[in-house]
């Protein structure tokens, strides 16, 4: 669980210059294209980060993929599946799990949130996890900065869509069932090595810049796993994921549409990419921002 929440929380996290230029390619065959754009799903308020050759891309697009619907039907499928999953925590809580050290350190942290310990620990421990990024992100009493999803490039872009015009490789249940996964024992081991990432976070910044500049190698970098334990994790989280996606992908070719693919930046960069399945299966990938 820690390895999964580690990378994450460095393709969340964005700072605040006035403009960006992520980078963005196109995979192309003989009489067709595809656009793809690297996101990050959560960013400041005074970035810029729309540029003319994006806002091309999505305008000329018959539909926009992105990874999961962050709209109003994803958002209401995910709160189904939250209630579910606190209503299994709520029958089997884990506070008891804890050491006195743990749960001192836990009831400091969630502080902000406005709640109790015994209240907290109705949510499985990777939920609370997330919440407690969250509060980091948007700039909390621990927080690093003014970083908000509703800002983010998912968000914007779709909800600035119809229907339509957009599509999905997965759904809000598949995503929820992803950061779900691991035992009771590991989520609790993921949950506080996030407090310890959350109070240094000096490796966001690097990050930030490059992604905000459109440094390719500067994002491989900084995700590579420094674990057998990460490795597995950016297997589950990043590579399968992007497979799952191939068939889908060489269908839009297959079929002549012009097509707009948004996805983490993660998902674009290094050996089993997205770009680099296209490119082994004999597209030509090219950038163009």
């Amino acid at each position: 669980m820690k390895a999964l929440l580690a990378p994450l929380l460095a393709l969340l996290a964005l700072t605040a210059p006035v403009h960006a230029d992520p980078a963005m390619w196109e995979a192309r065959d003989a009489d067709s294209r595809v656009v793809l754009f690297g996101s990050v799903h959560v960013l400041p308020r005074a970035l810029e980060w729309r540029t003319p050759a994006l806002d091309a891309a999505v305008a000329k697009s018959e539909q926009v993929y992105f990874e999961t619907d962050v709209g109003p039907r994803g958002m209401l499928a995910l709160t189904v599946k939250m209630t579910f999953a606190m209503f299994q925590t709520a029958a089997a809580p884990w506070l008891d799990l804890l050491t006195a050290e743990q749960r001192e350190r836990l009831r400091v942290a969630i502080e902000p949130l406005g709640m109790t310990l015994e209240q907290a620990t109705v949510m499985p421990p990777w939920l609370l996890s997330m919440q407690l990024a969250g509060l980091q992100l948007s700039g909390g009493d621990s927080g690093a900065g003014d970083y908000q999803f509703d800002t983010g490039v998912e968000w914007n872009l779709q909800w600035d869509l119809d229907p339509d015009h957009k599509a999905f490789f997965e759904t809000p249940g598949e995503q929820f069932d992803l950061l779900a996964s691991g035992t009771l024992d590991e989520q609790i081991e993921g949950l506080f090595s996030l407090l310890d990432e959350v109070s240094n976070a000096a490796g966001l910044d690097e990050m930030i810049a490059a992604w905000t500049s459109g440094d390719v190698a500067g994002i491989e970098a900084l995700i590579a796993p420094k674990s057998e334990a990460e490795q597995a994790a950016i297997e589950a989280l990043l590579y399968q994921r992007n497979r799952n996606w191939m068939p889908a992908i060489e269908r839009l070719l297959a079929e002549n549409r012009e097509n707009l693919i948004v996805v983490g930046a993660a998902h674009l960069v290094g050996d089993g990419s997205v770009l680099d399945l296209l490119e082994q299966a004999g597209y030509t990938v090219t950038r163009i921002q």
